[in-house]
C-alpha cells in the first residue's frame, strides 16, 4: 500500500489490520480520499488517538486538510454518517439519505468500519 502512513506497532490501540483489509474493499468503490475522510471521522469520534492520527496523516499526505476539508456532497455524507453511526445516533434524514445514495454493498462495508471503532468493540 503506497503512501500509507507508518505506524509504530507499539502504539496501535485499534484494529489496524482489519481497517487495512476493509480499505482494500472500500477504496475501489469510493476512492482513497473518501475512504480516508470517512475513516478519520469514525476514528476521531471513537477517541482512538492512534487511529485518528493514522488517518489524519493519510489525509495530510494527500494534501487534504483533515479539520476543514473541501468535500463533495457524497464525502460530506460519509463524514456525517460515520460520525453519527460511531456515536450510535443515525436517524431521520441522514439515515434515509445514506440508504438512498450509497449501494447496499458499500453500506455494509461502512457499517463494518464503524463496528471496528464503536466503544464496545475497540480494543
Amino acid at each position: 500500500m503506497e503512501n500509507q502512513p507508518v505506524v509504530d506497532a507499539g502504539v496501535v490501540d485499534w484494529p489496524l489490520a482489519e481497517w487495512l483489509d476493509l480499505r482494500e474493499e472500500i477504496v475501489p468503490l469510493i476512492g482513497e480520499r473518501a475512504f480516508s475522510l470517512f475513516a478519520f471521522a469514525v476514528c476521531d469520534v471513537s477517541s482512538s488517538a492512534a487511529a485518528s492520527e493514522y488517518f489524519r496523516k493519510s489525509l495530510l499526505d494527500s494534501g487534504t486538510d483533515p479539520v476543514r476539508p473541501q468535500v463533495t456532497e457524497t464525502e460530506q455524507l460519509l463524514i456525517d454518517w460515520g460520525r453519527s453511526a460511531t456515536r450510535g445516533d443515525v436517524e431521520g434524514v441522514l439515515a434515509t439519505r445514506f440508504d438512498r445514495v450509497l449501494s447496499p454493498q458499500l453500506g455494509a462495508l461502512l457499517r463494518r468500519g464503524v463496528g471496528l471503532m464503536r466503544p464496545e468493540t475497540t480494543r
